[in-house]
């Protein structure tokens, strides 16, 4: 494939603490943040016992949505943006957005959504 690399884009190591990396990977998923309002039970998420909620249907739709991409992939059919480029799917707001964030996590937009959720989240003395 074409793009970045996945350690790349997410800004992630295994030398780094477990916090830092699921805080990365929230972001490099998630560019616009458009479901940041579904974080606002802070007692459902604890990121030492990597535990956070979902809903069957987000992961659902994920794997939906890869399963097309790679069908598009082997079938070469259709266009298909790689990272840094990205699309998120909010069902229950009815919102879809796309986004471009080069450099990926280094991004100066990215590390403003890194704090933010560090904040949200009271991680930031990690």
């Amino acid at each position: 494939p074409k793009g970045m690399s996945f350690n790349t884009y997410f800004q992630m190591s295994p030398n780094y603490p477990i916090e830092r990396n699921l805080i990365h990977f929230l972001a490099g998923l998630t560019p616009k943040f458009i479901h940041r309002v579904y974080l606002a039970d802070q007692t459902r998420v604890n990121l030492q016992q990597r535990k956070v909620p979902s809903l069957y249907l987000g992961c659902s739709s994920a794997s939906s949505a890869l399963v097309a991409f790679v069908v598009k992939y082997f079938l070469k059919r259709g266009k298909i943006l790689w990272a840094p480029h990205s699309f998120q799917v909010d069902f229950f707001e009815n919102k879809w957005r796309n986004s471009w964030r080069p450099l990926g996590n280094k991004n100066p937009l990215q590390k403003l959504l890194i704090w933010m959720i560090k904040k949200d989240l009271g991680s930031l003395d990690k």
